[in-house]
């Protein structure tokens, strides 16, 4: 079968998964419209992601890396001195210096999500496959990084001029250097997960989601049904719910393979508020997010009351109410 049809997240018409759950309807978040309606849109603004590499020896992720022109591949000096040597496709601040691959596949899968340039029969093609990613690892092979590697992650990400920031991973530790660090810049968009362990995190806090900063995108995991996952966290904190479970995506060793936890969920957000700050001039961060809230679907059944401030990812209807924003009398400076 097609990779997509096992991504539901992409395009969900009632298929059924290789791990035998039935998909939704409408459980997708209505990619099919937006590339059929707005295919001069599927760009956006510029995208880092912040994770464990990207796959670049995979066919469908070759091209979805910024490629950093003022600096030369393997002269082993650093051509645009920013105290980097050959950062040409990114750069690991864990250790590993400048950027081949992915020795986790984690990266990679939301790096296909926002920006795959798959064939849709035979591999992923992402929600802005004309978008370019920049490329940033602090995530090691198990899964675990330093504070001290993802501020440096972080701050190399917004040098090389990141309007969105996808941050799939989190902490039970506060850090007051990380929050300082995402409050001073207030006019970029943080996407980050809500976590896996099915509490609330109002109760049980996860950083940097618990912060409560207006640029920052809380995201938590749903499931093939349209309902929350079952690990999905929750909470008045946590924003929208965007797919997360089963999902079939690019990976490391030119592979793919299926995944699930709010990892996973976060990239389809993070295309989204790329795609509504590319859209509409201006728009702060806490705009992007609103709208995001506001277009979103109603999250099905919830027997556990497993409560959050918006519902289910909507894109058709998110650029639809950006299409309407960037012509309106706010957009010529009234």
């Amino acid at each position: 079968r097609p990779i997509e049809e096992q991504n539901w997240g992409f395009r969900s018409f009632g298929q059924e998964l290789i791990d035998g759950q039935k998909v939704a309807e409408d459980a997708d978040i209505g990619l099919t419209r937006v590339r059929q309606s707005y295919p001069r849109l599927l760009q956006g603004v510029k995208v880092a992601l912040i994770d464990s590499g990207i796959d670049l020896n995979h066919p469908d992720l070759i091209t979805s890396v910024q490629v950093n022109f003022d600096e030369v591949s393997s002269n082993h000096l650093d051509d645009d001195h920013n105290g980097l040597v050959d950062d040409v496709w990114g750069w690991s601040f864990n250790g590993g210096g400048w950027l081949t691959g992915d020795d986790l596949g984690h990266g990679s899968f939301a790096a296909g999500v926002i920006a795959g340039q798959g064939d849709r029969r035979r591999g992923v093609r992402g929600i802005l496959p004309e978008n370019r990613i920049v490329n940033v690892k602090f995530l090691s092979s198990d899964g675990g990084g330093t504070l001290a590697h993802l501020i440096e992650s972080i701050q190399y990400a917004l040098k090389m001029g990141a309007r969105v920031v996808n941050c799939g991973w989190g902490s039970s530790l506060e850090s007051k250097i990380l929050k300082g660090l995402l409050q001073r810049n207030s006019r970029v968009v943080f996407v980050v997960g809500a976590g896996n362990r099915s509490l609330s995190i109002d109760r049980s806090p996860v950083f940097p989601a618990s912060f409560g900063l207006s640029n920052v995108i809380v995201v938590t995991a749903s499931d093939p049904q349209g309902q929350l996952a079952s690990f999905a966290n929750y909470g008045e904190k946590v924003h929208l719910a965007a797919p997360g479970v089963s999902l079939m995506g690019t990976s490391k060793n030119q592979n793919y393979q299926i995944m699930s936890g709010s990892s996973m969920a976060v990239p389809y957000v993070t295309a989204a508020a790329a795609l509504v700050m590319g859209v509409v001039d201006g728009v702060l961060p806490a705009e992007v997010r609103q709208l995001l809230v506001e277009t979103s679907s109603p999250i099905k059944g919830d027997p556990f009351k497993k409560r959050i401030a918006g519902g289910r990812l909507d894109l058709w209807a998110a650029v639809t109410q950006a299409q309407a924003l960037a012509s309106s009398p706010r957009q010529s400076g009234n």
